[in-house]
């Protein structure tokens, strides 16, 4: 048996059932048959498991935009764990103008017709429902939950700090430079980029909380790393540092 999924007339996401292998999730990984499973009960949670768990498997088209755009409150998401515990405040849908951009390029599926920027919007909150829900449940938190909910997206969001040989310079035989990991790459890896391209990246008054979420782990560790204090008080934190020697404890 195969599945699809389609949109009711009340533009509830729902899975349907045919016997027709050409159509539906024929050849499905078994991260994303099993997302798909929990799609049929619970939308919220599929969706969520359809982004965290699938990797790169090569989906079939609904299946695949629905993935990305659960993918997206998944990286929001992310960037809350370096400073949310249990209870987090709820994380705005994207706005219409974006949502509407995406729905133009929607794939054919059953019910498409009846799927509006405000269902979107709407699908979006019940995802962010039940993440916070389950998250209160636990005593870990959020990181926790994501380290068992979304093992491959654990890195997405951090700051993090490299530490490296650099064989081009022999007078300056180390490197450092820290990165932030905005996403994953095909291969469902962390896609690590230099730390001075999120404040491109974040540039403006809207991105300004996205900001201070990314660069507080930065000060959490300057205030306890007088090198790391150094290097962010004289602005070379951004850009890779050729090092002649490497001392880094604390």
């Amino acid at each position: 048996m195969e599945y699809r999924l389609r949109i009711t007339p009340s533009g509830k996401l729902s899975v349907c059932e045919t016997k027709d292998a050409t159509v539906g999730s024929a050849g499905l990984a078994p991260s994303a048959e099993k997302a798909v499973r929990l799609l049929a009960d619970s939308p919220a949670e599929g969706l969520f498991a359809l982004a965290a768990e699938s990797g790169p498997s090569t989906l079939p088209s609904d299946l695949d935009f629905w993935r990305d755009f659960t993918a997206g409150y998944l990286k929001l998401l992310c960037q809350l764990q370096a400073s949310a515990g249990k209870r987090f405040e709820a994380i705005d849908p994207p706005d219409r103008g974006r949502l509407s951009r995406l729905l133009s390029g929607m794939p054919l599926m059953t019910g498409a017709e009846y799927l509006t920027v405000d269902r979107l919007q709407s699908i979006w909150r019940e995802i962010d429902r039940w993440v916070r829900q389950e998250v209160r449940g636990r005593t870990d938190g959020l990181a926790g939950f994501l380290a068992d909910r979304a093992p491959l997206w654990h890195q997405v969001g951090r700051v993090c700090f490299h530490l490296a040989e650099n064989q081009r310079d022999p007078l300056f035989p180390f490197a450092f430079l820290a990165t932030y990991v905005p996403g994953l790459s095909h291969a469902a890896r962390a896609r690590h980029l230099p730390l001075g391209k999120a404040l491109e990246q974040y540039a403006g008054a809207k991105n300004k909380e996205a900001l201070v979420r990314l660069l507080t782990p930065v000060q959490r560790a300057s205030e306890k790393s007088p090198h790391i204090r150094k290097l962010v008080g004289i602005g070379s934190f951004y850009e890779i540092i050729e090092w002649l020697y490497a001392i880094f404890y604390e």
